[in-house]
């Protein structure tokens, strides 16, 4: 175990720092999929993808050599892409990024020849660009469910509470150390080694607001919020902060670069997005944004999404802001009304080409849309086309409006054997999930097909995957229960099956009611998928395809005793399930 020494460090922060880290590059991946691929040599394919010299390949990628390619990525002589990246000797590459020679690059970053992490890290919200949840990893069988349990010697206590989701690095940080990040309300950012549970550093960004002195809101202290980015070959975390210099009587957000391996605040950093957007027309208020959605990382640029607060109060939009890793520029999308908040856990999904993004109810559109409860595809930068392909709202998008029925998230599906195979997932506080054709969104009322999948407001985000019984949708309903379950399940969890038709079909129900959002995990691809969720103080196990119970949460022994919050998301790593609640970090395992 590393020797932990204790030095104190000030920044305009303060640091906690254990040990001393060095660099190591890289970062990890691994693809696969299910249904219907070629594959010639020793390789495997599923979904559409093709393999050969022992590839595998997944949602149509490609992959010579031993490589692995996701959603549509390539690999060559064992490299690993996902999400429209590209790889090659070795290199692994997410959300479009390339790279080369054991390099690695995430959310459209390009590596070249460095070194590499584990498969298992975990840089942003659930797991990968396109927001899916899925995970691979070989301990998680259903098999395994009859022995999982919590381990009682992890114990972590946060400075909560925590409502982002948790990353992972797998041995990426200094002697080869598995880490936790988790970022807290309270402005703190922890590294826990996810060994032992020991503080490998600890910072405190800047004080958070008491929710006194927010005009709305439900969250107190408001601090961290959105799921930090981390940029692995360049070692730097990104992280967003609301914070008042003056005890709440002005708010800025800011957003923050910081050391992976210290947690100090690199240079330049951090960045006011009030300034930075200085004769931004509309005018950005803090006071009246919240970031809640994940931050995304694309060739170095970040895209920080913005909304309101619980309430609606005062005027705010829907914002993209998109920050210059380099020289610390920001531009900037908004939706053209007041509201339209992109509000969701999710934030922004990326499919290799577009962000999409969904968005809240807007203020006074009397009838012209103005960017309220619809969807949007961005290209970097972020810039909108305005073309009904990058736009779609459902015709009743004003009476949504009205009754604050807001669109919440917006996904990429890939579909293996469904035409188009390629489209959004949209969910919405309506209880329905409407299908969108990926390149071409049609504008209002231009969706595939919906349907009623839930008996109240579906929110959070969702989870997508594949297997041999077709691919699924899979999503929290606050307060009801799922439309036409084929299970006996009265949860508010429901997964929906996507077959040809496009058709949405009502499949399994949850057993439990909570406030997580949920994620997938995956022996191997399409095989043994488990869907995983939180009730307030209990972990539990699902069957993919059925909705049958694999854990029910355990004995007392296994419970989350400090609660969860609103939307937290467990994460697969190393064989264990990982979940921030609130003010503990709590490991689950076989």
């Amino acid at each position: 175990m590393l020797t932990r020494t204790l030095a104190v460090l000030v920044v305009s922060m303060s640091v906690v720092l254990a040990g001393c880290k060095g660099t190591v590059g890289g970062t990890g991946g691994s693809g696969g999929s299910t249904g219907g691929g070629s594959a010639t040599g020793g390789g495997s394919a599923t979904g559409g993808g093709s393999a050969t010299g022992g590839g595998s390949a997944t949602g149509g990628g490609s992959a010579t050599g031993g490589g692995s390619a996701t959603g549509g990525g390539s690999a060559t002589g064992g490299g690993s892409a996902t999400g429209g990246g590209s790889a090659t000797g070795g290199g692994s590459a997410t959300g479009g990024g390339s790279a080369t020679g054991g390099g690695s690059a995430t959310g459209g970053g390009s590596g070249t020849g460095g070194g590499s992490s584990g498969a298992a890290t975990v840089l942003q919200h659930h797991h990968d660009a396109a927001r899916s949840g899925l995970y691979v990893d070989a301990a998680l069988t259903k098999a395994a469910m009859s022995t999982f349990h919590r381990d009682q010697t992890f114990s972590v206590t946060l400075d909560g509470p925590v409502y982002a989701q948790p990353l992972f690095l797998d041995s990426a940080l200094d002697g080869g150390v598995d880490g936790v990040l988790v970022a807290t309300e309270q402005n703190v950012v922890h590294m826990i080694d996810a060994n032992d549970g020991g503080t490998l550093w600890k910072v405190t960004l800047a004080p958070p607001v008491a929710l006194s002195n927010l005009p709305c809101g439900n969250i107190d202290p408001l601090g961290i919020t959105g799921t930090p980015v981390i940029d692995l070959p360049n070692r730097t975390i990104y992280v967003d902060t609301m914070t008042s210099p003056d005890n709440g009587a002005t708010k800025k957000h800011q957003v923050w670069a910081l050391s992976l391996d210290t947690g100090a605040t690199k240079s330049g950093w951090p960045v006011d997005i009030e300034t930075a957007l200085n004769g931004h027309n509309p005018t950005f208020d803090s006071a009246h944004q919240n970031q809640r959605g994940g931050l995304a990382l694309l060739n170095g640029k970040l895209y920080v999404p913005y909304g309101g607060h619980y309430g609606d109060c005062g005027t705010y939009y829907g914002w993209v802001v998109g920050i210059d890793t380099t020289n610390r520029s920001a531009t900037a999308f908004n939706t053209a009304k007041a509201g339209g908040g992109i509000w969701n856990v999710s934030g922004l999904s990326y499919d290799g080409t577009h962000f999409f993004v969904a968005t809240g109810n807007t203020f006074n559109a009397n009838n012209n849309w103005g960017g309220g409860d619809g969807v949007y595809a961005l290209q970097p930068g972020p810039t909108w086309s305005t073309n009904t392909s990058d736009y779609w709202a459902p015709t009743n998008w004003q009476d949504l409006d009205n009754q604050d029925l807001d669109m919440g998230t917006a996904i990429p599906i890939d579909a293996p054997g469904v035409t188009p195979s390629a489209m959004i997932a949209a969910l919405g506080k309506d209880g329905n999930l409407y299908l969108l054709n990926r390149s071409t969104l049609g504008g209002i009322g231009g969706e595939l097909t919906s349907k009623q999948i839930g008996n109240s407001e579906l929110n959070g985000a969702p989870t997508t995957y594949t297997t041999a019984a077709g691919t699924f949708v899979v999503n929290r309903i606050d307060g009801s229960s799922g439309t036409s379950c084929t299970n006996s399940g009265t949860g508010n969890l429901v997964a929906a099956k996507i077959t040809s038709g496009p058709t949405i079909n009502a499949s399994w129900c949850g057993t439990h009611t909570g406030l997580s959002v949920p994620t997938v995990s995956m022996s191997t691809p399409g095989q043994d998928a488990i869907v995983w969720t939180m009730s307030n103080t209990k972990l539990y196990a699902y069957d993919g395809e059925t909705g049958a119970e694999l854990f029910n949460g355990g004995t007392a022994n296994d419970s989350l005793a400090t609660g969860t919050s609103y939307f937290n998301t467990p994460i697969i790593a190393k064989g264990r399930v990982w979940v921030a609640a609130k003010s503990r970090l709590y490991v689950f395992k076989p």
